[in-house]
């Protein structure tokens, strides 16, 4: 078929659900349905004579038109048969008498919508002029005509149904005895036309003529002379030709074998069909009906209304091929002659029918549907057979010959047809996926998708189709199998051609292919068995696809270029990510942490499409391209954290007590400190803010890591599963212990923990920097208690609860606990000149320690009590110094710093004892910590001490200018 055949296709089968087209000449004269029904039924009473008309005038109610009798018909016994009665009605409802079943005339009338009123005026009318023609045969009655005679205006309630009425019987003469007479003379009859058809238009036209009239005698003697015409010219002839000629007697036939279709259930026949159709075979005389015509026409409404009734009525159609084998016996016997056309036209209208939804049954059979597209097929094929030979009549052996493979050939036409139709319409759907895929709408390649669907639809063609088809064609599935490798085949050609690159849409793409290569293939090798020839012309037409030579030797450049544009990757997108969190709860990190992931995901998935992905030299390749663009990641994540150390302040020289200068300080905090209600928010968000841009990347690293994990497994998996060999498992040791990414996973999780110390440390250090290292104690204990302090905290913590991931939020709680306590160790010891602590301090100092921890802890829902416990050790341990009187501290300090009873003895300044060296590891026993709580001891002992012992200055003096 060509190429453009699908897209024909397409358009012819918008018609395919359309009412489908009469193979009979319309009538050109205005006749209705109805018209024709009422005309049908009245030939239909006369054609049962003077007997069974007297008969529906006796009293007994259980006569009828006619006695039933035996069918002669070919084809009737079978109609009933395949069509019987699949209904339970006890009662017809054409019965007029309710405890007796209905006569065969009762169920015609009834069938045929005639009222009781008109059947009675048609049947006493023509019992009057069967009464006036005695001994006449029914041929020989002009029926319009003695019905014209015997009723009149009186017979009818309504006056205008009368004229209705008069007109319809006027116009049946006039189309039977003018427009389609059964004998057409020449010569005389032109005259006789004439005059008939002048008398026609004037009773038309005129109402008033009297049936007694001279105008209605000469009417009634013209049209009878011209019924009565005979071939030969001859006058009178045997019977009246009035009803006969075609097609008028064909649509008054057709009306009456529509009575055949129950009124009450659409597509069902009725269960008295036998019976009803030997009736009809009485109007056979009358309407010039025989055989040939009777089994076209029967056909045909089988046909039609299996379309007009859904189409689901199969046993319609069973039936009317049954005509038309009828019908195929008959014109091979050279019985048809002058119906050749009529039939010849029947017959092309049932097969372009089918034949339009066989070229495209997948969509017109989207779920298969066997038994109607088996039927369908059926007839078609028994209609196109009987035309084919028809048209080969009279012509060679050798073409006679080709008809032998008629079915065959045609249903592979149909398989073809309708695949190439099926693929036409997946085409468009690529090409939208194409322009998504450009767009970044859709992920997965196109072609990669269509082989995909192909494979699908292949699988429902081998399912729902090849069983029906297989009955006319043997190589049913191997056709289809041919018909989708080579569409699909032309695609890969125009997508392989000119490609410089793989990646690992084409790789997907070519991996497709090669599946349903194989898949197809194996279709056509099944199907071959039943071939004449082995199938193997089918093999001949499935040229492969030359997808493996492309795939080599693009696969190689694929995984360097992807794991190079892994890192740069990172490299441009990494520094503008915003770390802020979302209100999801994978907002909690990242964006870019789901991209990298995403892409290293994709990238794996691609590089066990490679036809070396078992080879552990590449293996180690992709697992250390990973590994750089994740340290990329998680150094460029540290970079933009800064250091913990930057935050903590240089630690203030040391001096002595000064009371003049320490309440000139303490006046002088008083005096700048403003407490307005809303300064604490107002200064809350851009710290929680900040707070909560180091949480999101902890999380962020975090998620690396435990993904890192889970991709390790993962590619080991999917090594073991891609290598095809124990020998190569075992080559490939080395490869996989690699894979398992335990290296980059501590890593990550060391950059985790110095992310949780830089933001424990901001929090302290930088963010409550007002409250906490400048404002605690400064001025004194008593006017600076830790609440602020912990208020501040407080709104962290509440940052570090809404933001950091569950799993580390006591690491973050708990880090944010220690940099507190070393912020209050600092603010004790190294708090500069605005702080002194005196011994009534020692308990305050100890209830404010015990409400930083309940903070923590919080009433047993925070963090567990030994973690509290173990971080608090060291200032409880300084705290303890606090509560000794100032002679104990010197004490202290000379047990622990023997230095010290140096510069006690000295009478110089410069013999003073040294300082002793800051070492941060505070403990009660540590010197430092000892001399930095006698240096903030608030008395005069302690200030003379240090003032003797070590030459402590009581302030820092100002830098000289130059």
């Amino acid at each position: 078929m060509a190429p453009n055949a699908p897209d024909q296709l397409l358009r012819a089968l918008s018609l395919s659900d359309a009412p489908v087209e009469s193979p009979f000449p319309e009538l050109e004269i205005d006749l209705s349905e109805d018209d024709l029904r009422e005309t049908a039924y009245e030939i239909l009473v006369a054609a049962c004579g003077y007997s069974a008309l007297s008969a529906r005038t006796q009293t007994k109610p259980r006569a009828g038109f006619h006695t039933v009798s035996a069918l002669t018909h070919r084809g009737l016994r079978k109609a009933a048969l395949a069509l019987g009665s699949k209904r339970d009605r006890p009662i017809h409802p054409a019965s007029k008498d309710k405890k007796r079943p209905p006569t065969t005339g009762e169920i015609v009338q009834y069938q045929m919508r005639i009222d009781e009123e008109s059947e009675t005026r048609i049947r006493r009318a023509l019992l009057r002029a069967f009464s006036q023609q005695v001994g006449k045969p029914v041929e020989c009655m002009l029926v319009p005509l003695e019905l014209l005679q015997f009723i009149g205006p009186k017979d009818f309630t309504n006056p205008a149904h009368y004229d209705r009425w008069k007109k319809r019987q006027l116009r049946v003469l006039e189309s039977g005895l003018l427009v389609y007479p059964a004998i057409r003379s020449e010569g005389g009859d032109e005259t006789l036309s004439q005059r008939v058809q002048k008398m026609l238009d004037e009773l038309q036209s005129n109402s008033e003529i009297s049936k007694n009239s001279e105008e209605w005698n000469a009417f009634k003697i013209a049209a009878v002379a011209k019924a009565g015409q005979s071939t030969s010219g001859d006058h009178p002839s045997s019977k009246l030709h009035w009803a006969d000629g075609y097609p008028l007697n064909v649509h008054l036939y057709l009306a009456l074998l529509l009575s055949t279709f129950d009124t009450l259930e659409e597509g069902q026949l009725i269960d008295e069909i036998d019976e009803v159709l030997e009736m009809f075979k009485k109007t056979w005389g009358i309407l010039g009906i025989n055989e040939v015509l009777h089994d076209l026409c029967f056909m045909w409404v089988l046909f039609n209304q299996f379309v007009a009734a859904g189409q689901i009525e199969t046993d319609l159609l069973l039936t009317a091929q049954e005509h038309m084998k009828e019908l195929a016996a008959l014109v091979n016997n050279h019985v048809v002659v002058n119906g050749a056309q009529a039939v010849k036209d029947s017959l092309t209208t049932i097969h372009s029918w089918c034949e339009r939804r066989l070229l495209a049954y997948h969509e017109i059979f989207p779920r298969g549907a066997p038994g109607v597209m088996e039927a369908i097929l059926s007839i078609g094929l028994s209609a196109g057979r009987i035309l084919a030979e028809g048209a080969h009549q009279g012509a060679t052996k050798r073409k006679a010959k080709d008809l032998s493979s008629f079915e065959s050939d045609k249903v592979e036409l149909y398989i073809r047809s309708s695949l190439k139709a099926a693929f036409a319409q997946m085409m468009e759907t690529t090409d939208t996926r194409r322009r998504s895929f450009k767009n970044g709408g859709v992920q997965r390649p196109p072609l990669a998708v269509l082989a995909t669907d192909i494979g699908q639809l292949a699988a429902d063609e081998r399912a729902k189709y090849t069983p029906v088809l297989k009955n006319w064609n043997v190589c049913a599935g191997g056709i289809a199998a041919a018909t989708l490798h080579a569409c699909f085949g032309r695609e890969v050609s125009q997508f392989v051609t000119g490609l410089k690159q793989v990646g690992p849409d084409v790789l997907q793409v070519l991996k497709a292919a090669q599946q349903l290569e194989e898949v197809l293939v194996q279709i056509a090798v099944e199907d071959a068995v039943d071939a004449e020839d082995g199938g193997k012309s089918l093999m001949r037409e499935m040229q492969p696809y030359d997808c493996e030579s492309s795939i080599e030797k693009l696969s190689k450049e694929w995984l360097l270029g992807a794991l190079v544009n892994l890192v740069e990757w990172v490299g441009r997108n990494v520094e503008h990510e915003d770390w802020r969190p979302k209100n999801t709860r994978e907002g909690r990190y990242a964006e870019s942490a789901v991209e990298i992931l995403s892409i290293i995901d994709e990238t794996m998935e691609a590089f066990f499409g490679l036809p070396f992905s078992s080879n552990p030299q590449y293996v180690e390749q992709l697992v250390s391209g990973v590994e750089s663009a994740i340290q990329l990641y998680c150094q460029k994540t540290l970079a933009g954290s800064g250091k913990k150390e930057r935050y903590v302040p240089s630690l203030p020289p040391l001096t002595r007590y000064n009371s003049s200068a320490f309440k000139k300080i303490g006046q002088q905090l008083q005096k700048n400190k403003v407490v307005t209600p809303g300064d604490s928010a107002a200064n809350d968000s851009p710290r929680n803010e900040e707070l909560a841009l180091i949480c999101v990347r902890i999380n962020t690293l975090h998620h690396l890591s435990t993904e890192m994990q889970y991709l390790g497994k993962r590619l080991k998996q999917g090594w073991r599963n891609e290598a095809p060999s124990r020998g190569e498992l075992q080559s490939g040791q080395s490869a996989a212990q690699s894979m398992t990414f335990m290296d980059l996973a501590k890593e990550l999780d060391k950059g985790v923990q110095d992310l949780i110390e830089i933001a424990s440390y901001r929090v302290a250090f930088f963010d409550l920097r007002s409250v906490f290292w400048e404002g605690l104690y400064a001025g004194g204990v008593k006017e600076a208690r830790i609440d602020n302090v912990i208020e501040q905290l407080d709104s962290q913590l509440q940052v570090v609860a809404e933001t950091v991931a569950p799993s580390l939020r006591n690491r973050v709680v708990g880090a944010l606990m220690k940099s507190s306590m070393d912020c209050l160790v600092l603010v004790l010891l190294a708090g500069g000149p605005s702080r002194a602590f005196s011994l009534d301090d020692a308990d305050l100092l100890q209830e404010d320690l015990f409400l930083l921890t309940e903070l923590f802890t919080a009433g047993g829902d925070g963090l567990p009590e030994e973690l509290v416990t173990s971080a608090t050790a060291q200032i409880q341990g300084v705290l303890s110094l606090f509560s000794l009187k100032t002679a104990d501290l010197i004490e202290r300090l000379r047990e622990v710093y023997p230095e010290a009873d140096t510069g006690s003895t000295s009478l110089f300044k410069s013999n003073a004892a040294i300082v002793p060296r800051t070492t941060g590891n505070w403990g009660p026993t540590e010197p430092n910590t000892v001399f930095r709580v006698l240096s903030y001891r608030g008395d005069e002992e302690a200030g003379k001490y240090l003032k003797k012992t070590f030459n402590l200055p009581k302030k820092v003096a100002a830098p000289k200018r130059e």
